[in-house]
């Protein structure tokens, strides 16, 4: 600890930050979801088609630095809020960030989604939501 590499002849005053500084300024930069190990991420979302569901997250993190690039692995289950009609999905995709607000949404794609029902999403351990506003 206590380490600081600068360019340049002259050194500055080494400044001490508390972790949940350091840790803001890097989130600035990416925010990450995920269950990691046997945890899972939950979301609910509504079907709007035959194969599609729409959800919305919120960022636990703050603002970023600038619009982010969003990825996800594919949720790795979806049903409907009821407990039935479980199936896999292929893919999700990040539609539409929103920096006033924190929001991003999410399109699921699925085999089979009844339209205006409310699902749960999940994605297993290894699944993730990722935003990135990196230089």
């Amino acid at each position: 600890t206590d380490v600081q590499l600068e360019t340049g002849d002259t050194a500055s005053t080494y400044v001490r930050e508390d972790m949940a500084t350091t840790s803001q300024k890097c989130h600035r930069y990416l925010q990450r979801v995920s269950g990691g190990g046997n945890n899972y991420t939950y979301m609910l979302g509504l079907g709007n088609s035959s194969n599609q569901v729409h959800a919305g997250m919120r960022h636990m993190h703050g603002l970023m630095r600038i619009a982010p690039t969003g990825t996800a692995s594919a949720a790795s289950g979806l049903q409907r809020n009821d407990g039935s009609g479980a199936n896999e999905t292929s893919s999700t995709q990040i539609l539409l960030y929103s920096p006033s607000t924190h929001d991003f949404s999410l399109i699921i794609t699925a085999a089979t989604v009844t339209a205006n029902t409310v699902y749960h999403i999940e994605w297993n351990g290894t699944g993730w939501i990722q935003m990135s506003a990196e230089l």
